[in-house]
């Protein structure tokens, strides 16, 4: 897996990707805890500006992935990541000054950037080794997201302890500048694109019904994700809203060298979130060593269903 580092035009890839995802990682913490220092006593104001922002998320791969395979996917990555360098600026001026109805529209933009930068780079990785390589290099690519997502909140913690909430969101709008960057270095294989009928809102209308008829004949797999996707979304609730509070109350009255910085309360938030992740791919891999059948297999989805939100409450 790791050989295929030495080929320069995925190791530049890896690179753009690590940036992303380390980037956004890092900026969901910051955010969190940000949006908690300046408005403590507004969760319902919190909770709205943050689910506005998934649901354009959400409303973007909607809207924009039919077109990925007629857009130029380097293209699409140097814009989409642009975009989310200056827009993440944004935030912390926003944020401290109050400016809610900008504050908003910057969320709005920043959902619908970021619903880029993902599809097209795993579009893009097949074109980039041979069939024969292609398991490997999803299997890197997927172990730097998660490894990025593993460090990020104990990374985050201290650095919001050190310099700060709006510091470390500078630092996320510095990733995305540096992946746009990284993707200018990168020369793409030739892209195959799809014919269009140059149409765009008929050739939309096609791949939605298209991907409406590919759900309808598997309401099974479906309604798993469905399942999947509400829990995520309690345990996003959990780490943008709750998490920070809960933190903040098992810090008070701990004791930790005055070098981890002042607002060491934030490093808690790190930690906790950090040991969740841990345990998540620990228990990741010991099922991923292990073979069920269909009957263990709804057990075990059905626990991983019922104990996070268990956990929540």
């Amino acid at each position: 897996m790791w050989d295929l580092l030495g080929d320069t035009r995925v190791r530049r890839v890896w690179l753009g990707e690590i940036c992303n995802s380390l980037g956004s990682a890092l900026g969901f913490w910051a955010v969190a805890w940000l949006l908690y220092r300046t408005f403590p006593a507004e969760s319902l104001f919190v909770g709205t500006l943050l689910g506005t922002q998934t649901f354009f998320l959400l409303l973007g791969t909607l809207l924009f992935s039919p077109f990925l395979d007629h857009w130029d996917r380097r293209r699409t990555l140097i814009v989409s990541n642009t975009l989310l360098a200056l827009l993440t600026l944004l935030l912390p001026v926003l944020i401290q000054n109050d400016a809610r109805g900008p504050l908003f529209l910057v969320v709005i933009l920043i959902g619908l950037a970021s619903s880029l930068p993902r599809p097209a780079r795993l579009a893009a990785l097949p074109s980039f080794a041979p069939l024969s390589q292609n398991q490997a290099l999803q299997t890197l690519f997927g172990l730097t997201d998660m490894t990025a997502n593993l460090l990020a909140p104990v990374l985050a913690g201290l650095l919001i302890s050190l310099l700060g909430a709006a510091q470390v969101l500078y630092l996320d709008a510095l990733s995305f500048a540096v992946g746009a960057l990284i993707y200018s270095c990168v020369r793409f294989p030739v892209q195959v694109k799809l014919e269009s009928s140059g149409n765009l809102l008929a050739a939309w209308l096609e791949n939605l019904s298209a991907g409406l008829s590919f759900v309808r004949r598997r309401p099974a797999l479906w309604g798993t994700l469905l399942a999947f996707g509400c829990v995520n979304a309690v345990m996003d609730v959990y780490g943008s809203l709750l998490l920070p509070r809960v933190a903040d109350k098992l810090m008070q009255g701990v004791n930790l060298p005055q070098s981890w910085g002042n607002d060491r309360a934030a490093l808690g938030m790190g930690l906790l979130d950090f040991a969740t992740v841990l345990l998540e791919l620990l228990f990741s891999l010991w099922l991923g060593a292990r073979a069920f059948n269909t009957a263990q297999s709804l057990r075990w989805l059905t626990l991983g269903c019922l104990i996070p939100p268990l956990g929540v409450l």
